[in-house]
């Protein structure tokens, strides 16, 4: 007998006493994204807060993200600035079509 889309997926029963053991943890005050080019930055933040044991709730707002935005753009920077100084002088050469004399 074919069950329909709708019908609810049996779980074994080691399958629900592992779910059981995850705390849930629903936010009281989730930060609400206001402008529509902010998203990414949103998802970044709460991964970022979520990832840290030590960060309690989402302590950010749609007011603090032109500071982020300014931050992530920084390490950004910085991170492609500190590839470039590991490579060696042959392989920023060849990235730039230079020849090495010598």
């Amino acid at each position: 007998m074919e069950q329909s889309a709708s019908a609810p997926v049996k779980q074994s029963r080691a399958e629900r006493e592992a779910e059981a053991q995850w705390p849930i943890v629903v936010p009281t005050t989730c930060p609400q994204q206001g402008a529509g080019d902010d998203c990414a930055l949103f998802v970044c933040k709460y991964m970022e807060c979520l990832s840290k044991k030590n960060v309690i709730g989402l302590p950010f707002s749609q007011a603090d993200m032109d500071f982020i935005r300014g931050k992530l753009a920084s390490a950004i920077i910085q991170e492609v600035n500190g590839e470039k100084e590991n490579k060696s002088i042959g392989e920023v050469a060849v990235e730039k079509n230079c020849f090495i004399i010598g």
